[in-house]
């Protein structure tokens, strides 16, 4: 199976994105229970109906792997009927709920995950794609167009691109290709390989390994996510995404120690971009696997460091590990690899991967408890974006807290609070400002200094 690992530019734009304050970190007392005891465990789903869903990969050749359900929200659970092809990622679309495997594989279900029906769709990309790289020919993701009921399928290969189906996975066609290539030179042009995707605001977004990018559908071609004002957002910081009340939340796969870089960070229009006001104290990595919202708290669970949530955007943060298991290794360390999280009406479901040890399954912790306060709407917290104008000599946005300038190394050269910055002491060069507003969201763009 291909291990999930990323790399980022870390001269990105995002790379001066400034963390607002130290959060504090209390201990939530409520429980997680061991609910499905599984060799090793990557997907956990909650479909539209209620039924959970877990997959088992095992990782042996013949793989013995599969699917299992409950009906009662996690009380019980049953192995469904599936032939075994390594999934790890659950979605639905139209009347169908879909595994994604391995090997080209699609496991299809009509019946909300009881039984399944496997399709392949290698042979449509067979002419793009090593006969020796089928076996490993993985998807990470998918995502659903409901107006024009097509699936697309964002493929983790640097041959292939992305394919749809317009019959539920029958059949399948390419999207257009040369809008997805990389050219790194004149000589080597390859595809980004994606971990993620999000149909939001009617488009659909894939974030890559270089690049994040958003099909037009209607003229059928690709184009890198861009800031307003017109800069390429080039790194994998979208690896994981959760979607609620018409706001994306987005955190990076990957890991990396930097506080100044934000943890966790959210938009309503995929131009304008906030960031949580930092990470939970009581870790040291950004590496964030999976990340949830319940309507009050945002989920975030890291790799080895914990399982955090916060009802006010960063500002602080509870711990939600009581019941997970410990590292074996670091035993002040828990929650060892969650790597999705889910949510049913009455819990939030947990998969704990960690390869044939005896804590590997689904864990769930019942929701509500301890839950009950007030809290701010996304739009008070998160406000109107603040209209920025850049002339040559200095940057104006009326309303703002804060504005600074970094070289394209996220490095700051200029700053203040207040309004208005002077830009003359600036030599000719390319650089990146970053606009606090007092809310603490935060708007970006490149500029030119003549």
């Amino acid at each position: 199976m291909l291990m999930r690992f990323f790399t980022a530019n870390l001269k990105s734009l995002l790379a001066a994105t400034v963390c607002l304050s130290a959060a504090t970190t209390v201990s939530a007392a409520t429980p997680w229970e061991f609910s499905l005891p599984l060799k090793a465990v990557d997907a956990v789903y909650v479909t539209s109906k209620g039924t959970v869903l877990a997959a088992d990969n095992d990782y042996t050749m013949p793989a013995t792997s599969g699917i299992h359900y409950s009906e009662d929200e996690g009380d019980t659970w049953t192995q469904a009927s599936v032939a075994p092809w390594l999934y790890s990622y659950f979605f639905e679309a139209g009347d169908y709920v879909f595994a994604v495997g391995e090997s080209g594989r699609l496991a299809r279900s009509e019946d909300d995950g009881r039984t399944w029906t496997v399709l392949n769709y290698t042979r449509y990309i067979e002419e793009y794609v090593d006969p020796k790289d089928e076996e490993s020919l993985v998807a990470y993701t998918a995502s659903y167009d409901p107006d024009r009921q097509r699936i697309y399928l964002p493929v983790w290969s640097s041959t292939v691109g992305v394919i749809y189906s317009d019959d539920f996975g029958v059949t399948w066609s390419f999207t257009d290709r040369e809008s997805l290539q990389i050219k790194f030179d004149e000589e080597t042009t390859v595809f980004d390989s994606f971990y993620s995707s999000t149909f939001f605001n009617g488009k659909l977004q894939v974030y890559g390994i270089y690049r994040i990018y958003i099909y037009d559908a209607e003229n059928d071609t690709w184009d890198c996510m861009r800031t307003p004002n017109g800069m390429e957002i080039n790194t994998n910081f979208l690896a994981v995404t959760a979607i609620h009340d018409g706001v994306l939340y987005a955190s990076r796969g990957m890991e990396d120690d930097d506080a100044e870089k934000p943890f966790v960070m959210y938009t309503s229009d995929m131009l304008n971009w906030g960031a949580v006001a930092s990470r939970p104290a009581t870790i040291e990595t950004n590496y964030v696997r999976a990340i949830a919202h319940d309507g009050e708290y945002l989920y975030a669970a890291t790799i080895n460091r914990g399982l955090f949530r916060t009802k006010d955007l960063g500002q602080t943060w509870e711990t939600v590990g009581e019941g997970l298991p410990m590292h074996p290794q670091i035993p002040q360390i828990f929650a060892d690899r969650t790597v999705q999280l889910a949510l049913s009406e009455n819990y939030l479901f947990a998969a704990q991967h960690d390869y044939y040890n005896s804590t590997s399954g689904v864990y769930r912790v019942r929701r509500g408890d301890g839950m009950g306060e007030e809290v701010n709407s996304i739009a008070e917290i998160m406000g109107e974006p603040v209209s920025v104008t850049v002339s040559d000599s200095e940057i104006s946005a009326p309303g703002a807290a804060a504005i600074s300038v970094c070289a394209v190394t996220g490095v700051e050269v200029l700053g203040t609070s207040g309004s208005t910055l002077s830009t003359g002491s600036l030599s000719a060069g390319v650089y990146v400002y970053v606009v606090t507003a007092s809310n603490g969201s935060q708007t970006t763009g490149k500029f030119i200094k003549r």
